[in-house]
């Protein structure tokens, strides 16, 4: 009788204490991963079916691309799921601006505003959309640039030397004491160029005059000749400029701007189009500066 209780205890015991063992042992859920899962995977993943691991769901957040659009996760953020939230920000494609796209030579897109499919113009809001240096809005379209004049013995400097990977209009920059009132700095935006074109042509203007919008610091902006901020329109027969008397918002006509708009004695612009729109920063004998300007839009 002992010897069959001894074989009886030996074949259970090792039996009960695996259940035991089972039933004590933590399980993953259907949302849930080993830890081992938690190394990056592809497309700056962290984890590597979906990223980070959830609560109590099976995806995650991954952070990849597909044609240049931002995308968080196939399986997605998910707290008591088995899938998730999947979001695409930007363009599939595209190589004009879009409402999501970027100008690009590839097949990929960007952002400009919001997110979309590719192709077809940008929702403006009436500002520029810039994307790598290129601006349009409504009526114009084109790169900006910056520059400084003369070419040799400028006191003038500015940045960025490019506007490209940009997405907006602004410069910074400063003019040593010039006693001489020849250096200038300034920025400026062809209005009737392709997007990856080098080719810039002239593009009509109507109405009563430019309407231009532009914020600036460490200028001095006021009414007549006085203020330290030009408009600048380049125009078929030559360059025209007129003062920008306040930040924000203006219409200057037509007939305000002038080839010599320091004193008035140049010839009006009469021209039926322009090449481009430019914010100019005159030199004077004391220096002006550090200052930062942006072109935020101008149509006629």
């Amino acid at each position: 009788m002992k010897k069959s209780s001894r074989l009886l205890a030996s074949f259970l015991l090792p039996s009960l204490a695996a259940a035991l063992a089972a039933i004590a042992a933590p399980s993953c859920g259907s949302g849930e991963m080993p830890s081992t899962n938690n190394n990056p995977g592809t497309g700056n993943t962290n984890g590597s079916s979906g990223g980070q691991i959830g609560s109590n769901g099976s995806g995650g957040e991954s952070f990849g691309s597909s044609g240049g659009a931002t995308s968080f996760g196939s399986g997605g953020s998910s707290s008591n799921g088995s899938g998730g939230i999947t979001v695409i920000v930007g363009a599939s494609g595209g190589a004009a601006p879009g409402s999501g796209g970027a100008p690009a030579s590839g097949t990929g897109g960007g952002v400009i505003v919001g997110g979309g499919t590719g192709g077809g113009a940008p929702s403006m809001g009436g500002a520029l959309a810039v994307v790598d240096g290129y601006a349009m809005n409504a009526t114009w379209k084109g790169y900006g640039y910056t520059f400084t004049s003369p070419a040799t013995g400028s006191k003038a400097t500015v940045s960025p030397a490019t506007f490209k990977g940009m997405t907006q209009l602004c410069a910074m920059g400063m003019i040593a004491s010039d006693p001489t009132s020849m250096s200038v700095a300034g920025m400026g935006w062809n209005v009737n160029q392709a997007l990856g074109s080098t080719a810039i042509t002239p593009g009509a203007v109507s109405g009563a005059g430019l309407t231009v919008s532009v914020s600036a610091s460490g200028l001095t902006l006021t009414v007549g000749a006085g203020s330290q901020l030009r408009a600048q329109i380049k125009g078929t027969s030559g360059d025209f400029c007129a003062p920008i008397a306040a930040q924000g918002t203006s219409t200057i006509p037509w007939a305000t701007f002038n080839s010599k708009c320091w004193d008035g004695s140049g010839t009006k612009f009469a021209d039926a189009s322009i090449t481009a729109v430019e914010l100019v920063v005159p030199s004077a004998p004391t220096a002006i500066g550090p200052f930062n300007v942006c072109l935020l839009d101008a149509h006629p």
